[in-house]
């Protein structure tokens, strides 16, 4: 039995019928055209439209056993057939071909349902491109960059496929051993399994599922808005009024207290509102001795990286316009050691505080007038009266 590859070629939107005839629907048809799915006989792709397989069904199964030249010249490659579904509204045209013959050089190599971006929420971030993976730490930056081989056919069954790396060592010692690597890598049921080694922890298992995020998604560049604005040499605003080291920016470049570095302007999609200027890379929030620089509408605002100081907000405006700025006071905090600097102990008033009184024993009994012992005692050992 042959195995038939089902290739999305065309889709078609009637609005004119959805508009009249159609009740709104949460779920539409999310096939895409040239995605690939692969029938391995009567067994249903995974993820293919159940509407779809009822209409190619009956053409899967008879060229998947050797039917050819279906409807006597109706196809130019005559073990292939072209057939829609049945969605009136937006009918889909599937191109079948089978693939199993010796001599078909149309075996595919790589698979739509891995190329795109992976991602566990934390440790982990990869991006397939046919043969190409690009794995990435929790910061986004590159770990690993290698080539890969899978049977794209198996993957595209649904069955669990391995995916072998040329290369699978994410990190090394300064001897240039092994520390950490991809122990083992595999498609299974629309994830990604992910076998991770640490020499000194030993294997955990990540699993990954697909994104349409890539790892820089949360960042708008706002180049285009503010680059021409920031241009120029900005003044440190200082407590004495003297002059600080000016900051400058020239074209996409910026200095202070270092050597110029590339930056970009970015918002973030969770803050879109605050602007910053970051490093190139968009992966560092600081610069060479200095944070990000948060951008005002008359004012640039940073800090200076101080190890084991807490230091004052660095407050800058343009050339001439110290003195029209509002100087945030997180400016004119003092700095402070973070290893010797203590909070001063809170005051305590002394009178407001309330304390219970302590009771005094007693030491003769209130009746008869008998001196107790010192241990205590309920009763009185001479009378019987109660003592507590």
């Amino acid at each position: 039995m042959k195995k038939v590859r089902i290739t999305v070629m065309k889709q078609i939107c009637y609005d004119d019928l959805i508009e009249k005839y159609e009740n709104t629907t949460d779920h539409q048809c999310d096939v895409k055209v040239g995605q690939v799915f692969i029938a391995n006989g009567w067994n249903k792709p995974q993820d293919l439209c159940d509407s779809a397989w009822e209409s190619m069904s009956p053409f899967v199964m008879a060229l998947s056993y050797g039917a050819e030249d279906i409807y006597d010249g109706w196809m130019k490659n005559k073990h292939s057939a072209m057939i829609s579904c049945n969605d009136g509204f937006r009918p889909v045209s599937f191109l079948l071909e089978t693939i199993d013959d010796e001599n078909n050089e149309q075996k595919i190599k790589y698979s739509d349902k891995l190329n795109g971006y992976w991602e566990e929420g934390y440790h982990y971030y990869l991006e397939f491109r046919d043969e190409k993976l690009t794995v990435r730490n929790y910061r986004r930056e590159i770990a690993l960059e290698t080539t890969v081989s899978y049977d794209a056919e198996k993957l595209e069954s649904g069955e669990r496929t391995v995916i072998t790396l040329e290369d699978n060592i994410l990190s090394r010692t300064y001897e240039g051993e092994m520390m950490t690597e991809i122990k083992e890598l595999a498609y299974e049921n629309g994830e990604l399994k992910f076998l991770y080694y640490y020499t000194i922890m030993g294997e955990t298992l990540y699993t990954l599922k697909k994104t349409e995020n890539g790892p820089f998604d949360h960042i708008i560049i706002r180049d285009d808005e503010f680059i021409d604005s920031l241009q120029g040499k900005w003044e440190e605003w200082t407590p004495s009024g003297k002059g600080g080291n000016p900051l400058v920016i020239k074209d996409n470049k910026i200095s202070w207290i270092s050597p110029e570095s590339s930056f970009h302007v970015v918002s973030y999609k969770y803050d879109p509102d605050s602007v910053y200027i970051v490093p190139e890379n968009l992966i560092d929030d600081n610069f060479p001795g200095f944070n990000k620089v948060q951008v005002y509408p008359d004012k640039l605002t940073t800090r200076m990286m101080v190890f084991d100081m807490s230091v004052p907000l660095t407050v800058f405006a343009k050339e001439g316009m110290l003195d029209k700025i509002e100087i945030p006071s997180a400016a004119k905090e003092p700095a402070r050691s973070t290893m010797m600097y203590h909070p001063p102990e809170p005051q305590i008033d002394l009178k407001k505080m309330q304390t219970k009184p302590v009771e005094e024993k007693r030491k003769y009994c209130p009746d008869c007038g008998f001196k107790l012992p010192e241990e205590d005692i309920s009763f009185c050992p001479e009378c019987g009266t109660k003592i507590k």
